[in-house]
């Protein structure tokens, strides 16, 4: 069952051949179709995966489709087709591609402020609102088939004011705002074809004049409801016959100016225009009052449909899923990229809406029922940092496929906190992340495993003066810089030669001692020792200046003597070093990897023996004499900025290579004089391809009695077709002195 809902508009109803000319407002009418005992509402329903409708969206556009206005609209699962009020034509365009097959325009085919329009995949009907007639084109082609617009016997047209279409039972159904007979009082009709030939079946009047202009109109197998908008009420009929069913007002209904309606077989839903856009539930089967839906999308609703599920409300610029049995919102599209403006109807087919937009020429089409979604790659955290320290930061990469939002967890809070990427180092420990990717358009939602990386103590900032530094008094040497208290001291870190002497100072000699004074400036005071035999004597005053780099100090003792002092670089521990290759296959060198590791070092590797034998690395590469497993631990050297640093000794397993077995000898059998494969020895010859390794040796032999060209033409064949299916070496032979019709496949070397 398939339903189109017709947007509200303002229309002058003249009636053909002449008479009074009056203002009335025009409401939604709609398209049902009915397929069998089915019923789902496909030409004012959006599927009810709300999620799918974000996917794939796209506005069809462009001065070639000759959207004017665009109004109705229907879907066949092949073609598209709008209707132009605008400039009274028809668009047809492609359902799979968007692709315009044909714009439809002329006179002949009576369009004139085409509305409701109904393809079933042979027919297509449109209504004429000013022409009070209805137009039958051919789905396949677009060529009129003919204008309905007759003249009955009473006066009475076959149409007034056409404005909505339903077809079931095999027949078509029109509903027409305009009266029974010209010039009489708004009483609505519906007219009723033969959905094969559009010849009339009959025209149903309504049985009461108060109940005004039909709207809305919707179809199941077995009834037909119309909103009489001017009349507040809704009225049933039967498919079999047009025979009243029944009649639905009362202050219970609330109905008020009732316009778009749509029934999913087992309830009806009304939308009442004339309020402020509440939908009002019944029984499809009883009539009676179900609930009452609050408005949304404001009081101006276009047109709406249900599913079975939920219910689906067009508003002028948005579409709002309903649940069908409580009526809470499931979603709301609008906006970007959908650009509804002015949306007027929508057809559904096989997954797919398309809804017209008449204030912006435009139609916009998207999925309405979400494709599975496929498995992501595992999400990870691809740039963990090694050198963590409390109070610093980094923005987490997380590394997968998912197209849905990336996002970090903290499984350790006290030690890193986590605001949306960003990570954050609050103490010392072990920080536990997990990194999770959300649903997207094509990829589900998944999360990956918890991974850890330590977090250090802040280091202080260093004071510029403590620490290792060269000097020269009688010879080269260096002390030590401490810093207790305030009060600097120098100590001799290797034996210290004084000046003008052949001794020296022990290790551990306390040489000065001095405080700060400003900025990089120092004054103290500093030992004097005899150049004889190097025994203390006195102190001297001591000032003492640090350059701008920190790396000289100069300074000046009292009696004069220069002293200058240039830093020993400190060499810090580099991060964690890890191999990372722990696998390999015996016979084939393995390229040794490393992660972690600071400084430009270089890497070296040492290899022993675990449970194989021979284990040696030569290049970064290791080998091994027998299967089984070797120890290996990695250096990075020293460089002048970090220590040298060993990994811990990692197990690496070289595994035996695996040699497949050699498949066993295929027979292919060929017909007396015949050299061309059956479809049997194709099927033999192909399940033998799939367990041959490439590079495998086979011999094919052909057999033929005293036919040497026959015998090789067969083993030709057959290897042609293994050839094709696999790299291999092929042996041809041929044998002669047999009575055999055959071609035997040996593989020798697998």
């Amino acid at each position: 069952m398939s339903s189109l809902e017709n947007p509200i508009r303002s229309k002058s109803i003249v009636p053909k051949g002449g008479g009074s000319m009056r203002k009335v407002t025009v409401r939604s009418a709609g398209v049902v179709l009915s397929v069998g005992a089915l019923l789902c509402s496909a030409l004012s329903v959006i599927s009810s995966t709300a999620g799918a409708a974000g996917a794939s969206v796209q506005v069809i556009s462009g001065s070639q489709y000759g959207f004017n206005q665009p109004d109705g609209i229907s879907s066949d699962g092949t073609d598209v087709w709008v209707t132009n009020p605008g400039n009274n034509s028809v668009t047809e365009f492609s359902a799979s591609t968007g692709a315009l097959v044909q714009v439809i325009s002329g006179s002949q085919y009576d369009f004139s402020d085409p509305t409701a329009i109904l393809s079933d995949g042979t027919h297509v009907w449109v209504t004429n609102y000013d022409g009070n007639s209805v137009t039958e084109l051919s789905a396949s082609t677009g060529a009129l088939v003919q204008v309905l617009n007759a003249t009955l016997a009473n006066s009475q047209p076959e149409f007034y004011a056409p404005d909505g279409l339903a077809e079931s039972g095999g027949s078509v159904w029109v509903s027409n705002w305009g009266p029974t007979v010209v010039g009489a009082s708004a009483e609505g009709m519906i007219t009723e074809l033969s959905a094969s030939t559009g010849a009339l079946v009959q025209v149903v009047d309504n049985p009461n004049s108060s109940y005004g202009a039909e709207s809305g109109i919707a179809a199941d197998a077995n009834d037909i409801w119309v909103t009489n908008t001017d009349g507040g009420s809704v009225s049933e009929f039967s498919t079999s016959n047009g025979a009243s069913v029944q009649y639905m007002n009362g202050a219970a209904y609330e109905f008020a100016s009732p316009e778009a309606i749509t029934t999913d077989g087992t309830d009806v839903w009304v939308v009442n225009g004339g309020g402020n856009g509440e939908t009002t539930e019944f029984s499809a089967s009883t009539g009676a009052l179900v609930q009452l839906l609050d408005a949304v999308n404001g009081a101006n609703i276009a047109a709406m449909s249900a599913d079975g599920t939920d219910l689906w409300v067009v508003g002028s610029a948005a579409v709002t899923e309903l649940v069908e049995t409580t009526g809470a919102v499931v979603a709301t599209l609008t906006g970007v990229p959908y650009d509804f403006q002015g949306s007027e109807r929508i057809s559904i087919n096989q997954g797919t809406a398309w809804v017209t937009n008449a204030a912006n020429n435009t139609v916009t089409e998207f999925p309405t029922v979400a494709a599975a979604l496929l498995t992501p790659t595992t999400p990870t955290i691809s740039n963990l940092p090694t050198n963590a320290q409390v109070g610093g930061s980094f923005s987490a990469a997380v590394t997968t496929n998912g197209d849905g939002t990336a996002a970090v967890r903290s499984n350790s809070t006290s030690v890193c906190t986590v605001n949306f990427l960003l990570v954050t180092f609050s103490s010392a420990g072990t920080c536990s992340l997990t990194a999770s990717v959300g649903a997207g358009t094509t990829y589900a939602a998944a999360t990956g495993v918890a991974q850890t990386f330590t977090v250090a103590a802040a280091s202080q900032t260093p004071d510029p003066i403590v620490g290792n530094w060269n000097v020269t008094y009688g010879a080269a040497a260096v002390v030590t810089m401490t810093l207790a208290s305030g009060v600097y001291t120098e100590t001799a870190e290797t034996p210290v030669e004084v000046t003008g002497s052949s001794c020296d100072l022990p290790v551990g000699t306390v040489i000065a001692t001095f405080s700060s004074t400003g900025a990089r400036t120092y004054s103290g005071t500093h030992g004097l020792w005899n150049t004889s035999n190097c025994a203390y004597v006195e102190s001297t005053s001591l000032t003492l200046t640090l350059s701008a780099d920190g790396n000289t100090l100069s300074g000046e003792l009292g009696d004069g003597e220069q002293v200058s002092f240039t830093k020993v670089p400190t060499l810090i521990a580099q991060s964690a070093l890890t191999i990372t290759t722990l696998s390999g296959t015996l016979g084939t060198s393995l390229n040794l990897a490393t992660s972690g590791g600071s400084g430009t070092g270089a890497v070296t590797f040492i290899a022993a023996d675990g449970t194989a034998s021979g284990c040696v690395v030569s290049g970064g590469a290791l080998t091994a004499s027998t299967a089984g497993t070797c120890v290996v631990t990695a250096t990075k050297k020293a460089d002048t900025s970090y220590l040298g640093a060993s990994s811990s000794p990692t197990t690496i397993t070289l595994k035996a290579k695996t040699s497949a077995s050699k498949p066993a000898t295929v027979t292919v059998m060929f017909s007396a004089r015949g050299t061309t494969l059956s479809a049997s020895g194709k099927r033999s010859l192909a399940a033998l391809a799939r367990k041959l390794e490439p590079g495998a040796w086979v011999t094919c032999t052909g057999y033929a009695r005293s036919n040497a060209g026959r015998a090789a033409s067969r083993a030709r064949a057959v290897s042609l077709y293994l050839a094709g299916r696999v790299s291999i070496h092929i042996t041809l032979k041929k044998v002669t002195t047999l009575a055999l019709n055959k071609v035997t496949v040996t593989t020798t070397k697998q």
